[in-house]
This record gives structure tokens, C-alpha cells and sequence, in this order.
């Protein structure tokens, strides 16, 4: 799961978190059946929700239309929006889609 940040807000990332994961239930069903692995930018308060093919174009559409909120990211169907992981060959840190191994590493991204 990310959170697209808006250096104006008091919002607590952890309650944008919660919030967040608290619409995403009510809309599970929906996304799921028909947006499978697609991205989604939830705005919690609104209950709106964007969609895009990658977290970029979730979060431009939600940008665009909600200028002054923040959003909830994640990856329909999966359990969260992005994967880290260390190369220890290039010393990187590698942020890639998530896929359904739950054993990846998942955490909340902020974006600014």
C-alpha cells in the first residue's frame, strides 16, 4: 500500500491507512471481479476511487480530480501496492508491482 502525500495535510499516515483499507472492503467485490491487478488511489472520506493499469496513472486521475486530498494506494487483489527488495549484486533498492508471493516484504510507500 502507498500514500500520496500532501505536505499541507494533518491527515496521520496510519489512519489514511486504516481508513483506506476500511473502503477498499466495502469495495472488494466490485474491484476485484472486474479490475484484477489493476492499481486503485482511494480518497477515504469520499469513499472515490481511480483506477489505472499502474500506480502512476491511479494516482494522476486521483491527483487531477481531488487536487487538495490524500489517497490510499494499493494493487486490486493483492495486498499491497508495491514490493522492495535490496539487490545486494548493485547495492539498490528495487521498488517493483507486487505479485501474489506472500512472503515478499510489502510496507506503506510515501510518495512526494
Amino acid at each position: 500500500m502507498s500514500i500520496l502525500s500532501n505536505s499541507n495535510s494533518t491527515t496521520p499516515p496510519s489512519t489514511l491507512v486504516e481508513d483506506g483499507l476500511a473502503v477498499y472492503e466495502k469495495l472488494r467485490a466490485t474491484l476485484e471481479s472486474e479490475h484484477s491487478g489493476a492499481f486503485v488511489a482511494i480518497e477515504p472520506s469520499s469513499g472515490r476511487y481511480f483506477l489505472g493499469e499502474t500506480a502512476t496513472a491511479a494516482l494522476v486521475a486521483a491527483r487531477d480530480a481531488m487536487p487538495e486530498s490524500l489517497f490510499f494506494l494499493t494493487r486490486v487483489g493483492r495486498t499491497s501496492a508495491h514490493k522492495i527488495r535490496r539487490s545486494w549484486l548493485t547495492n539498490q533498492v528495487i521498488i517493483s508491482p507486487t505479485d501474489t508471493d506472500p512472503t515478499i516484504l510489502q510496507c506503506g510507500i510515501s510518495l512526494c
